[in-house]
């Protein structure tokens, strides 16, 4: 496995798709199952895993195809290739012996001495994608439920800056008595360019139609904390900030509440 992707997993099979098939199919595959298993509006009880599983399969095959295609590949080579011995080694044999006795003191030399190394399990890193809005929602819960192993992990502000959360011997299994690799989690946000995070503060631009520019009036815009109705002053000056109070990143151990701040343009 690689930090990139685990090349375990069939992420074709994840969305449906064939390897054989344009990336143009890959993206209508992604959208389709990214807005039936969206958290925001789905009411699938598995929603949240099936569209963290999605968006890594995506994300995987956009960007990093061509790595993750060889890596697969030359894994199911090495399986292929460990089976072959396997099979073959248990056809070698010493010239046979004569008798019972010599047939058992053959098979105790031949077979009962040889121990092979022990192999640890290697980590399964897990890398959850999240919207500005379902992080908020968590960072007001206070966790996260991971899907696969129904534990529940802290989920502070760090958890946006690229903690990771370990859960001991949940990772793969080891060869051979060797102890498993560790399950660890972290978070990765996205679809948030709309928005900066700075400390506990968020700032966005706020684009106000000319006409309400130049008369004022109200006018609403969205929000990872909701909708909101903010009164624009006439002629307001470009380029000021706007600021919501205790409107950005919620307080927690590791900072104060943060503020929303607005920059007004004109469109």
């Amino acid at each position: 496995m690689t930090d990139l992707f685990d090349a375990e997993k069939d992420y074709y099979a994840v969305l449906g798709v064939t390897q054989a098939c344009e990336l143009s199919v890959i993206k209508a595959a992604f959208r389709k199952l990214a807005r039936q298993y969206h958290p925001d509006v789905s009411s699938h009880p598995l929603a949240t895993s099936r569209f963290q599983e999605v968006s890594e399969a995506y994300d995987v095959l956009s960007r990093h195809r061509q790595s993750y295609d060889s890596a697969a590949y030359a894994l199911k080579q090495a399986a292929q290739q460990a089976a072959l011995r396997r099979a073959q080694s248990g056809f070698q044999t010493k010239s046979p012996p004569h008798d019972a006795r010599s047939q058992r003191e053959h098979n105790q030399t031949t077979f009962g001495h040889w121990e092979p190394d022990t192999i640890a399990g290697r980590d399964r890193n897990m890398i959850y994608p999240l919207t500005l809005k379902y992080a908020f929602r968590l960072l007001k819960e206070g966790y996260f439920v991971v899907p696969s192993l129904n534990a529940k992990v802290p989920f502070d502000s760090s958890a946006l800056s690229g903690k990771q959360y370990r859960f001991p011997g949940k990772g793969f299994p080891g060869l051979f008595g060797g102890r498993a690799g560790d399950y660890v989690v972290s978070f990765k946000l996205s679809h948030h360019s709309a928005f900066k995070i700075r400390g506990g503060d968020l700032y966005m631009l706020l684009k106000v139609p000319q006409t309400l520019w130049q008369n004022g009036g109200d006018m609403y815009f969205d929000a990872p904390t909701g909708l909101f109705k903010v009164k624009i002053a006439k002629e307001v000056k470009v380029g000021s900030y706007i600021r919501f109070p205790f409107k950005g990143l919620p307080a927690d151990r590791h900072q104060t509440g943060g503020h929303l701040y607005a920059k007004v343009t004109v469109e």
